[in-house]
């Protein structure tokens, strides 16, 4: 049922942002895990007895795995899961697809649940598909979950019971598996590429010689899909769920005795006395994998150079875990030096990534990369290869050392374990034998663990890990010449004769000294613990406490208006200098140093400026908030535009501009930009003169005229402090600040005004992309309008939506729905439809679209079902009031949305009925303009 993989269209800014989050989606999937040495140490327990309730299986009953856990963040919350030992690894020649189809029959029908009651009894319970449950099928395993949001209502037990009927009572109707072949060819299509293109040839490569590449595709492929029978799905089905193959997983706020009880109960099969089909382990083949797999495509507009190393894994004892933390270490120094040299690229390098992830059960691996913005390979062996060498070489700083040791007690002493990350260590140790290392049990050992590795280990490890054999990976862009293995080679050996810079330690930053306070004139309490200061400038603070996270403070810093009220002509300048105002540096040191200085303290920061809006964020442990908010106020007062980094920025944008030229999306992007936005400067890519055009001096005066000292701001502080802490670092940081000549008047957000239509090929895939957005002016909306009305009108759109076209029809594997524009600065609200579909059945799917809203429109839901719906929607409300993060955003976002900060976290009250909402769809399907833009292949 899951999606497995995401359709990534090319955008320059989407590239940006997934290469500094990760590799990008083709070798993200591919990613390597943790090396372990193998050792001597006796077997070692795999999890704290205290803390974990588990039963192996038995030949009648499925292994039991309870974690129960209480805290802050997550109470009344619990994951129950299925887990089964199959996956497309068990599936004989002729049984393609089974295990993920068997998956997809699950939410069709079970014996106590038939037909369409089983997605009826799921809703009942608040248990919304995709959102609170799913399932997935991968090559060794399948799993099915269930998100509980309310523990209150009773929702454990038939929660499992849900779990126990697709253990042992799936039905496989024969009219139920027709209907879902069509779905799995749709999500099968969705899958499907031009076989020129990279990630096939790159799976073929990285797989070779293994049975994963046998089965590749975990859907089979469309014959044996539409050949999928009743009977085969049985034979599936009884083969591989039986007790001693499956597992049940409980995480959460649940009480362990209960629980187990009722697993007992309902999960044990004395009848079944058959032999289980125990599944084989397949690992894949590190010696069939060539030395170097050079690759491109027509849809390729960046340079990657990727490295791996691959190792068995060992099992868990306590020195392969000493052993894995002195890694990391390592790891994380290495990191942070890459991400320091990335100015010195002039605008190639976009990112870096280092990481260690599991490839199959008894094989893992390290892996380096640089992702750039053109095939400089030579730069980049000289980053990857010499940092790597430098580091083994000097060893590590002290400074680096205890930015390292900071940074891992922070997490292990503020980290609470949710109930999804819980069950997740669950299915690792159920499958691979890995460690359950919950944070109640194993955080005062970890955090004497991490006193006790030293730097000289850390080295020694990586050493250990990168002395082997190494796999390189070089992706070109389109239109360039291929790297031959020859001279990737000579580029790796010119960067082990380059000489090793000198270590330095850390440099601190100078501050400026901070004016005298005006002070604060007025306090004032609100509802729920929100109290509100005005300061002499003008400016409003809101603060609440949280302890939710304990020790750490979070805070959000919101002008009204962003380059909505900047002209034309200052527009590209003030979106260029975004990055520059986060990243540059300042008080003595430059943009390298100061990133350094704030790891070191576990300081998060962050600008953006948006169409409606202008924010800075801030989050760091309570003992540092004080260097965080200097650094924030020195960033409001004084903040000079860094040349260095804007010669590396400018230079990024040119080449990402110069790519997205020549790539076959671009006519796709260029007519979304058109029908949707008008090709307004704030929302379309900047052109390479835009970009050039643009000087320091007018980036400099955009941060000037537009962030500095007090703009209208309204600051959301939320956190682990006193109101008496908080009300000091106002007046200190905040209350100094000068209040600025506001300028500008924010416009409303360009909207299509009309009707239309677009079609435009060349997606290079083999499904068509269906977007419908039904456009209203607000001033048409029912009085009884709100975005909880609005959230309710989606969750109603959705079930219909997957019940009529997606399950009925098979016109669809993915289809969703959303109305948004709720917004100030938005003239219109639009419901927005987005599905894919083949490519000959266009106008079928979008005419039963259409239908079926002309249907809804004319047919109320049940008030019963509006209530369902309300309910899921506070459970949510309130399980996110316990994060302060959440609390800051909203709070700080109040003004911008023009609403009260105490309204907008308070819990969610019912509003809505069922005919407000059929009144709100009429209006918006009769009276609203339809923009229908279709993607082709």
């Amino acid at each position: 049922m899951l999606a497995k993989r995401s359709v990534v269209f090319f955008h320059p800014r989407r590239w940006l942002l997934a290469a500094k989050v990760g590799f990008g989606l083709v070798l993200a999937a591919l990613l390597l895990t943790a090396c372990a040495i193998t050792t001597d140490d006796a077997a070692h327990p795999l999890y704290d007895a205290n803390t974990v309730v588990r039963l192996p299986a038995t030949q009648h009953r499925p292994e039991i795995i309870i974690l129960p856990e209480r805290n802050s963040q997550y109470s009344n919350q619990a994951r129950v899961m299925l887990l089964v030992g199959a996956g497309a690894l068990q599936e004989d020649d002729d049984q393609l697809g089974l295990a993920h189809f068997v998956e997809h029959m699950a939410f069709r029908g079970t014996e106590k649940f038939p037909e369409k009651r089983m997605q009826e009894h799921m809703r009942e319970l608040g248990i919304q598909l995709g959102r609170h449950s799913n399932a997935y099928t991968t090559f060794d395993h399948t799993a099915y979950w269930l998100d509980l949001q309310d523990l209150s209502r009773g929702q454990l037990g038939s929660a499992l019971t849900i779990l126990a009927q697709w253990a042992y009572h799936i039905e496989f109707a024969p009219a139920a598996v027709q209907e879902e072949i069509a779905v799995i060819v749709e999500e099968w299509r969705l899958r499907q590429q031009e076989q020129d293109r990279i990630e096939p040839r790159l799976m073929e490569a990285l797989f070779r010689g293994s049975r994963q590449l046998e089965r590749l595709s975990i859907l089979g492929d469309r014959a044996s899909i539409e050949a999928t029978t009743p009977e085969k799905l049985k034979t599936f089905y009884q083969q591989w769920y039986h007790p001693a193959n499956m597992a049940v997983v409980v995480s959460g706020d649940v009480d362990a005795d209960e629980t187990l009880a009722f697993i007992k109960q309902n999960f044990t099969r004395p009848e079944l006395a058959s032999e289980p089909l125990l599944p084989e382990q397949f690992d894949i083949q590190p010696q069939a994998i060539p030395d170097v797999i050079s690759l491109s495509d027509a849809y390729t507009p960046i340079a990657v150079l990727s490295r791996f190393w691959f190792y068995p894994i060992t099992p868990f004892t306590p020195s392969t875990e000493r052993q894995g933390f002195a890694l990391e270490f390592a790891l994380g120094v290495l990191r942070k030096r890459l991400e320091s040299r990335q100015l010195d690229s002039d605008g190639v390098v976009l990112a870096f990534n280092v990481q260690r992830s599991r490839q199959s059960a008894n094989v893992r691996a390290l892996n380096m990369a640089v992702i750039m913005t053109e095939p400089n390979y030579a730069l980049a062996y000289e980053m990857l290869e010499h940092e790597l060498q430098r580091l083994l070489a000097l060893g590590i700083t002290e400074s680096e050392w205890q930015t390292e040791l900071s940074n891992w007690q922070s997490w292990l002493q503020d980290f609470q374990d949710s109930p999804s990350r819980l069950a997740g260590m669950a299915k690792d140790f159920w499958l691979y034998q890995d460690p359950i290392l919950n944070q109640r049990s194993h955080q005062q050992r970890r955090l004497a663990l991490l006193e006790t590795i030293t730097p000289e280990e850390a080295i020694q490890i990586l050493a250990q890990v990168t002395s082997d054999r190494d796999v390189t990976v070089a992706l070109y862009p389109d239109g360039t010449e291929a790297p031959s293995a020859e001279q990737l080679s000579s580029a790796q050996q010119l960067a082990q004769q380059l000489p090793f810079a000198p270590l330095h330690q850390r440099a601190e930053p100078q501050w400026q000294p901070i004016a005298p306070s005006g002070g604060i004139v007025s306090e004032h309490h609100h509802p729920d613990g929100i109290i509100e200061w005005q300061l002499t400038n003008g400016m409003t603070a809101y603060y609440r406490f949280s302890d939710a996270v304990p020790n750490r403070a979070f805070a959000r810093l919101v002008a009204r208006h962003g380059t909505n009220q900047v002209p034309d002509a200052q527009v590209a300048a003030a979106r260029l200098a975004a990055d520059l105002i986060r990243d540059g540096g300042q008080a003595g040191l430059n943009s390298a140093e100061l990133r350094q200085w704030r790891q070191s303290l576990d300081i998060a920061h962050d600008f953006s400026i948006d169409f409606e809006d202008r924010s800075f964020f801030l989050a760091a442990p309570v003992s540092n908030i004080e260097q965080g908010l200097m650094d924030l106020h020195h960033r409001l007062l004084h903040h000079s535009i860094d040349e260095e980094l804007w010669r590396f920025s400018q230079g990024r944008e040119l080449q990402l501009w110069q790519q997205f030229r020549q790539h076959p999306h671009l006519p796709w992007h260029e007519s979304q930009s058109k029908a949707l936005w008008q090709n307004d400067i704030r929302y379309r890519n900047l052109t390479a003169a835009e970009i050039e055009a643009t000087t320091m001096e007018q980036l400099q005066a955009f941060y000037q005229q537009w962030v500095q000292g007090n703009q209208g701001y309204q600051l959301a502080l939320v956190g682990d402090l006193t109101a008496e802490q908080a009300y000091a670092l106002v007046e200190r940081y905040f209350a100094s600040l000068p209040k600025a000549s506001l300028q500008g008047e924010g416009r409303f957000s360009p909207q299509p005004q009309q009707a239309s239509q677009h079609r435009i090929s060349g997606s290079g895939d083999q499904h068509a992309r269906i977007s419908l957005r039904y456009y209203l002016d607000k001033a048409q909306l029912p009085s009884s309008s709100s975005q909880a009305s609005a959230a309710l009108l989606t969750r109603w759109l959705d079930e219909q939506l997957f019940d009529r076209i997606r399950t009925d029809s098979g016109l669809t594997y993915s289809i969703r729905a959303q109305l948004g524009g709720y917004s100030p600065v938005h003239q219109q609200v639009v419901l927005h439809i987005s599905l894919q579909t083949d490519p000959d059945k266009v106008d079928t799917a979008i005419a039963a679209v259409q239908q079926l809203l002309a249907a809804a429109s004319k047919q109320a839901p049940s008030e019963r079902q509006v209530e369902i719906w309300h309910q899921s929607l506070a459970d949510e409300r309130m399980q996110a009031r316990q994060r302060p993060n959440w609390l800051a955003n909203r709070i700080g976002y109040s003004a911008v949305m023009e609403e009260l900060p105490w309204e907008r976290i308070a819990p969610l009250e019912q509003t809505a009925t069922a005919e407000s909402l059929q009144q709100l769809l009429v209006e918006i399907v009769q009276q609203g303009h339809l923009v229908e833009m279709v993607w082709l292949p």
